[in-house]
């Protein structure tokens, strides 16, 4: 729905932005309307023949800008769309341009055979940092994070902000041993992010899931098996850290 009203705010912004310089077109048009019906009069009429150089001159200026006009339209459009699919905060594709970009590495992976990786990356405790240190502080973490990914991947990876604190990259072509290579990197990134707010320092740790795709698979299956390795991580780390407190807080007694 939230994506709906964004590109229905586009279009509204695409369709009232006139600029000075169209108005401008619009009077040379007329203006130019008006001496193409003096110019239609009789010989006899016509007072100065000049106003057929004027007519031509202003033809010529009124193609100028009609050209000009298109040409900052066509910007325009492609700016707004690209503020459509791009996340706001990290300046990564949103959820909808991502998918979108999945769909086509999909399509193109099926028609030349060769797969590549889908990973899905949450943030751990997240909302904790939220709760305790405010929402500004969580946003500048996402940011953090953010960086730190594009430092992390190739200039023909995909990377992309699903929502809250769930990153997914494509990782197109790469064997899978590289991919598994990638994703110690990343965590190890994440791992050792520097992050302080208000003087505190702030631990940051992630869940990574992968799948890896051959083209056969929909992008909503992908990101489901993507989805479900990322959880499973995700439960087993806090299974493990779950059997590690318990040890802690077991007494031995001697009889």
């Amino acid at each position: 729905m939230g994506e709906i009203k964004s590109l229905a705010t586009v279009k509204q912004r695409a369709d009232r932005e006139i600029s000075i310089d169209e108005v401008k077109l619009d009077n040379i048009i007329s203006h130019f309307s008006g001496l193409i019906e003096r110019v239609n009069l009789p010989p006899t009429q016509i007072s100065d023949r000049t106003e057929v150089e004027k007519a031509l001159s202003l033809a010529l200026l009124a193609m100028t800008e009609a050209e000009k006009r298109i040409d900052r339209q066509q910007k325009r459009i492609k700016q707004l769309e690209k503020l459509s699919v791009t996340d706001e905060l990290t300046k990564l594709l949103n959820r909808r341009g991502f998918l979108t970009q999945l769909k086509r590495t999909l399509s193109s992976s099926k028609r030349s055979g060769v797969g590549g990786s889908l990973v899905i990356l949450d943030l751990d405790r997240f909302k904790n940092i939220n709760d305790r240190y405010g929402h500004i502080a969580g946003d500048k973490l996402l940011q953090k994070v953010a960086n730190s990914l594009k430092l992390k991947v190739r200039d023909s990876d995909t990377i992309g902000r699903l929502g809250g604190d769930e990153f997914a990259i494509i990782l197109a072509g790469l064997p899978s041993c590289m991919v598994s290579n990638r994703i110690e990197e990343i965590q190890d990134a994440i791992k050792h992010l520097h992050f302080e707010w208000e003087n505190h320092k702030i631990g940051v740790c992630a869940s990574i899931g992968r799948y890896d795709y051959s083209g056969t698979e929909t992008y909503t299956e992908l990101i489901n098996l993507a989805d479900l390795s990322m959880y499973d991580k995700k439960l087993k780390k806090n299974t493990d850290k779950k059997i590690v407190s318990t040890i802690g807080q077991t007494r031995f007694y001697t009889l």
